[in-house]
């Protein structure tokens, strides 16, 4: 475990915390929307290719890590603005009963919150669309 911490760019080890926290204050504070995005996948064929967004994600992020760990984490506090607009979002949709707006604020304040935390340069397209070589 020391020697997996040691291999994390110096830049990189608080923003991993950072993320940790993101995560996590999402899944606690908006369990019940997830719980129902989840409880739909399993439910209903249709929706089912919905548990393949994590490790797809993971595993785009592990192929692109060289291009990663040269960028510079940087908090964007621009970000904040889409953060509170998409959780306001979920409010409304909260008390006007509208599971679906619900569902989709739910995952734009954890997408706005990670973006929030990474900086605009991880989600431009310049360097998502560049490939290792």
């Amino acid at each position: 475990m020391d020697k997996l911490i040691h291999n994390i760019p110096g830049n990189w080890q608080r923003t991993i915390i950072h993320i940790i926290i993101v995560i996590f204050l999402s899944v606690t504070m908006f369990f019940d929307s997830w719980y129902t995005i989840v409880e739909i996948w399993y439910r209903s064929s249709t929706f089912t290719h919905g548990f393949l967004i994590i490790p797809i994600s993971l595993w785009l992020i592990w192929t692109q890590r060289k291009l990663f760990s040269t960028l510079t984490p940087e908090i964007n506090w621009k970000i904040i603005v889409t953060v509170f607009m998409s959780g306001f979002l979920w409010l409304l949709a909260d008390l006007s009963h509208v599971q679906v707006i619900k569902q989709f604020a739910t995952v734009s304040i954890l997408i706005s919150s990670l973006c929030l935390v990474l900086g605009w340069e991880y989600y431009s397209s310049k360097y998502m669309t560049q490939h290792d070589s």
